[in-house]
């Protein structure tokens, strides 16, 4: 995984949005957005909010576990200390979990993509399976490994040489 960033960052903020419409590079649309804002530090030392995005879709016919591909979004909760055990039939996330989560720490990883810039650095992209920060980098290194081996993350390059420290593509202060 090298060239892949890890950070242990607080959620500032967390919102959901539901029955989100298909971006232009997708075909389905997702039950569940969940926009997190963290704080991150650019460079020059200064900070910057940053919002990321997680989400999936429930499966509403299975009673026993009815996150389906939206378990990202459990773990998201789960990372922060919040109990998801007692999600609401409705498939609504309760306003109490929103406010259980400001201020807690996590673990957030970004990775190259193979998709280009012009001037050939490539994109970073946020791995929306997040950890606690307790978990440690080599639990959430692990995840992302089985993620990538898997097929789930189909634009990850890894890049034929580590960033140099002083690259302007990334603001994360932990290589994997």
């Amino acid at each position: 995984m090298a060239g892949s960033y890890r950070q242990v960052v607080k959620a500032k903020s967390v919102s959901a949005r539901y029955n989100e419409p298909p971006k232009s590079y997708m075909s389905w649309n997702n039950d569940v957005c969940l926009d997190v804002v963290i704080e991150k530090q650019s460079k020059d030392g200064s900070s910057y909010d940053y919002t990321f995005t997680i989400s999936g879709n429930y499966k509403k016919d299975n009673p026993k576990n009815p996150w389906g591909s939206a378990f990202k979004v459990a773990k998201f909760f789960e990372a922060v200390g919040v109990n998801t055990k007692d999600l609401n039939g409705d498939m609504v996330i309760p306003d109490a979990w929103f406010d259980q989560a400001i201020g807690k720490e996590f673990s957030y990883i970004t990775y190259p993509s193979d998709r280009l810039r012009d001037n050939g650095k490539p994109f970073w992209n946020d791995f929306d399976i997040v950890m606690s920060a307790d978990a440690g980098q080599d639990a959430h290194k692990a995840e992302f490994d089985k993620q990538v081996r898997d097929g789930w993350i189909k634009v990850y390059e890894e890049p034929t040489e580590e960033p140099s420290a002083d690259s302007s593509d990334v603001s994360d202060d932990m290589d994997l």
